[in-house]
Order: structure tokens, then C-alpha cells, then sequence
């Protein structure tokens, strides 16, 4: 499965983009705005977070895909999905994040790769 994150709007806030999977958007994104992943395609393994509690879906770098509140808590190149509200403000961040990582899950039980690919 190859998950697209298509970038449309770079700003002070935040680096708004669409998580694509099938040609259909699933969900918005929300990044740091100056430390975002760099474009290219990166496996995805779950893997657990201590700090956070959670297996979520993790890239080589320590990245990963996640729920939160806003982007200037993201140091590393992660990313919060969720619905897009305003410029830099992205709303049910946990059930958009559940959604996918099922999704995510199911696709790997069923031997199947998953990729991130950054537009």
C-alpha cells in the first residue's frame, strides 16, 4: 500500500497537505513548518512510542504519523492527520488517526508493504 502526502499550502503556521491512499484523499495533514520530512518515498513499520504511549506508524528517520494538537511540537518531521479547521489548526485528530493506523495495520497483517511517498 503506498500512502501519497500531496503538500498544498506552506506557511507560518504549518505545512498543510491531503493523505492520499487509491487516489482518494483520506485525510488532511499538518507538519512543522520548517522541520518537515524532505520529499521521497520512506517504508513504514509500527512501531511503539514510549513517550507517547502508542504504536504508531513510524519511518526510518524516527518520524511518524500521528495524532496532536499542532505542528511546533514536531521536531523530527512527524506528522498530525486529521480534518483541516483553519490555516495551521487541524480538528479530530485521534479518530482520523484510529481510522489509519487500522487501515495501516490491516494492510500489513495481509503481508503487504506499506510506503509513505512526500510530495
Amino acid at each position: 500500500m503506498t500512502i501519497e502526502i500531496i503538500r498544498h499550502n506552506y506557511s507560518k503556521y504549518g505545512v498543510e497537505g491531503a493523505l492520499v491512499i487509491n487516489k482518494r484523499k483520506v485525510c488532511d495533514t499538518l507538519e512543522h513548518p520548517q522541520n518537515f520530512l524532505p520529499p521521497g518515498r520512506y517504508p513504514i513499520e509500527l512501531e511503539r512510542n514510549k513517550q507517547l504511549e502508542l504504536t504508531l506508524p513510524t519511518l526510518p528517520n524516527g518520524a511518524n504519523i500521528r495524532h496532536g494538537n499542532g505542528p511546533f511540537i514536531l521536531k523530527d518531521g512527524s506528522i498530525i492527520v486529521g480534518e483541516r479547521y483553519m490555516l495551521g489548526v487541524i480538528n479530530n485528530t485521534a479518530q482520523v488517526f484510529e481510522k489509519l493506523y487500522m487501515r495501516i495495520k490491516r494492510s500489513m497483517a495481509r503481508g503487504k508493504d506499506v510506503c509513505l511517498n512526500v510530495e
